[in-house]
């Protein structure tokens, strides 16, 4: 009965604001948690009461009944955060627990960052719920790079990806990225008259978008590239970081020059420049900013609340609308999560325990308050 309250969060008819207890040492947990149940499909996955066989009885049941499983307490978690009495707060103990069992290095958070959190979390999850038998042989998201002589179309590698992928987590948060290689040897023929092709691609997956801000800020600086926001920003000494720099720069930084063999020309010592593109982006993207070292807390970043998508990707998706992010502040020595409800449509800040409305003048806050660690952005609409 508890669970058959609601199929949905179109069941909700007001935004509940219920915060999450602080726990030692548990650092960006509880924003990272509030922004993924603020991801749509991911909590109307979760609250669906025709998943529950499959969330409570996965694969890590049946192929590792040794290991804890984390949809189950995760699944609980997120009913509570959008069906508890309004303005209350749910302790995340048992899903601290699951995880310090899981992988011990979170039993006091200091040895991981958020981007290991959030991987750890976005690959448990896709594992434990992954529909195809094979889940635990075949792991090339975020993996290696495939061999220069096993290249694929797009279309070859999806079709791969989806034989050995089907879970929420493939179906919502998966992107492709698209690996270029060009031998300097087939370029040669090919110019001296030669039919042969001398630009090859391979593809990879990933879940998220990572970017180190040092290194956006220096290639920034060395290639004096202007902000490209809609602000019109110029280029400051205050270390303004737009969120286009951070796609400029991973577009460029992903060049590379090696030697090796070449299968179309047959040289085994060809060189061969490697570029790295965003092929394909998920339908909720995630971007991840790198700030371990201290002087990186400097970084200020820019970023809009509707993302034009048209110059940073090769396939076209169309336009993409911010609804979290998670932030720290300095005063409070806090992180802390904006969310945009997708219930009322409203911004609210959530800080452990305490929830508040963010009104209209109080937007701003969203990019002013502090340091930005996450941004989720969907798909529009």
């Amino acid at each position: 009965i508890f669970y058959n309250q609601i199929t949905s969060l179109k069941d909700i008819k007001k935004t509940p604001m219920i915060g999450l207890q602080s726990l030692d040492q548990t650092f960006y947990m509880n924003s990272v948690l509030q922004c993924l149940s603020h991801t749509t499909s991911l909590t109307n996955y979760f609250i669906n009461p025709e998943k529950l066989p499959l969330i409570q009885n996965n694969k890590i049941a049946i192929i590792a009944p040794f290991l804890p499983q984390l949809c189950p307490v995760l699944q609980q978690l997120f009913y509570h955060l959008w069906t508890d009495e309004p303005n209350s707060y749910y302790n995340p103990q048992a899903f601290k627990n699951i995880i310090d069992e899981i992988d011990h290095s979170f039993k006091d958070f200091k040895s991981n960052d958020v981007k290991y959190f959030v991987q750890f979390i976005l690959k448990r999850i896709h594992d434990e719920l992954n529909d195809i038998d094979n889940s635990f042989v075949y792991d090339n998201i975020n993996g290696s790079e495939q061999n220069i002589n096993l290249y694929n179309s797009y279309q070859n590698h999806f079709d791969n990806f989806k034989m050995n992928n089907r879970s929420i987590i493939s179906d919502i948060f998966y992107g492709t990225i698209q690996i270029e290689y060009e031998c300097q040897n087939c370029k040669m023929k090919n110019q001296m008259g030669e039919n042969i092709p001398y630009i090859k691609y391979n593809y990879q997956d990933y879940f998220f978008i990572y970017f180190s801000l040092e290194e956006v800020w220096k290639f920034k600086i060395s290639n004096q590239i202007p902000n490209m926001n809609h602000m019109n920003m110029e280029l400051n000494p205050n270390k303004e970081i737009n969120l286009i720099d951070c796609f400029n720069y991973y577009y460029h930084r992903k060049y590379n020059v090696f030697c090796g063999p070449c299968e179309q020309c047959k040289y085994n010592f060809a060189q061969i420049i490697q570029r790295q593109k965003l092929y394909k982006l998920p339908k909720n993207l995630i971007l991840i900013f790198n700030r371990d070292r201290g002087n990186e807390n400097n970084f200020k970043i820019l970023f809009p609340e509707i993302l034009d998508t048209n110059k940073i990707v090769i396939e076209h998706t169309g336009n993409y609308q911010l609804y979290a992010v998670v932030t720290f502040n300095f005063s409070s020595s806090q992180f802390m999560a904006y969310c945009r409800s997708p219930v009322d449509n409203c911004w609210y800040l959530y800080n452990d325990c305490n929830v508040s409305l963010i009104n209209d003048d109080r937007k701003n806050e969203i990019q002013e308050n502090g340091l930005t660690y996450i941004l989720f952005y969907t798909i529009k609409q």
